[in-house]
């Protein structure tokens, strides 16, 4: 059996994940008729799919990793999650909370050395490990299918730098040599992820830097190839859909409530050093259809010193920079396709240092 084994790691909580991944397997079926399947279920209910696939595997012994220890926090190891929006006079930086975001980073983990070591155990070399709410165009699946029988220690979909010195991947769809997480173990608690992070020398909850990382500190002893397709998973398969089920929360709420209040980072210092005598006001558009707002910024005697109305097309941005007085009360209004949201904001010297999202200019 030196084929790869194709591997659903899944968590099949109700009938629009069974239905997901249903059309996967009968996808998987399609362009892999002479691969063995398996599925890796998180959820205790299986809706009858085992008997789908060749081999079935329930794990609940998953955890939700929590709040870094405050020892990673102050001394700047601890690496914050953040989406960001480049333009020519610097980067908004629109951090994540420290839980409540990628927390499951261990379970994801686990998939994967659980998923190497039962490859092994079962006689494969290989494994394409695909995530459940993925919905492959036929001719990309095609494709890959042609990349797996190639690829030697590692096959990553999409790769690319994003303000790391360390490459991030996208992790929906990965092949990789079973021997790729050897010497590496199951983390059952919090204390056990973060010795993990300490091996690997990255510490944080985001499973698209932490496979990297393990594929670089393997490298270290043993030469490793791998099929790399450059840029983002979306891009270089532009007809298949990833996340699936992408239900409504912090990540489609991020870039609401425009414009974001950032707090300011001055450039070329270190450390790094935050102003605490004005802010930025960022406007940014990340949506297709246009966005309507209204801005007022009020002082602590209720005087307006600030306001905007302004209208961003897709993908338009603009950004003012105030005084950060005393107190000040931040006013957003936000109509778009027929939605309309409002909200206010408190921020004062002390809390804006505090604040989850910044400005960092290019010079």
């Amino acid at each position: 059996m030196n084929k790869a084994l194709i591997v659903i790691d899944s968590y099949i909580s109700d009938k629009e994940r069974f239905e997901c991944c249903f059309n996967l397997i009968e996808q998987i079926r399609k362009i892999f008729p002479k691969y063995k399947l398996g599925l890796l279920n998180k959820y205790p209910n299986s809706w009858g799919l085992e008997k789908l696939v060749d081999y079935y595997f329930y794990y609940g012994d998953g955890f939700m990793v929590g709040e870094p220890p405050q020892y990673l926090l102050d001394s700047g190891l601890y690496e914050r999650g953040f989406l960001f929006h480049k333009t020519s006079l610097g980067v908004c930086e629109n951090w994540v909370p420290l839980e409540g975001v990628t927390d499951h980073v261990a379970s994801v983990y686990n998939s994967f050395v659980l998923i190497s070591r039962l490859s092994k155990s079962l006689g494969f070399k290989k494994v394409l490990k695909i995530e459940y709410d993925t919905d492959f165009d036929l001719n990309d699946l095609t494709q890959i299918k042609v990349d797996t029988i190639h690829f030697k220690d590692y096959y990553l979909l999409g790769k690319r730098y994003e303000k790391n010195e360390m490459y991030i991947i996208d992790v929906h769809t990965m092949g990789y040599d079973v021997k790729l997480f050897d010497g590496f173990d199951l983390v059952k608690n919090d204390d056990d992820w973060w010795e993990l992070c300490k091996k690997i020398g990255y510490y944080g909850k985001w499973i698209e830097y932490a496979i990297p990382y393990i594929i670089e500190y393997q490298n270290k002893t043993n030469k490793l190839e791998g099929t790399i397709l450059e840029g983002r998973c979306r891009d270089n398969f532009p007809n298949t859909k990833f996340d699936v089920i992408n239900s409504p929360g912090l990540w489609t709420e991020l870039w609401r409530d425009i414009p974001k209040v950032c707090k300011i980072r001055k450039p070329n210092i270190l450390p790094e050093e935050y102003k605490d005598d004005e802010v930025i006001l960022y406007y940014w558009n990340n949506k297709d259809n246009d966005l309507n707002i209204k801005c007022n910024v009020y002082n602590i005697n209720n005087e307006i010193i600030y306001n905007k109305e302004i209208i961003l097309s897709e993908n338009a941005w603009f950004m003012d920079t105030i005084p950060l007085e005393d107190v000040i009360y931040v006013e957003t209004e936000n109509t778009q396709a027929g939605e309309n949201r409002k909200k206010t904001m408190t921020f004062n010297k002390s809390n804006i240092l505090e604040h989850n999202v910044l400005f960092v200019h290019e010079k």
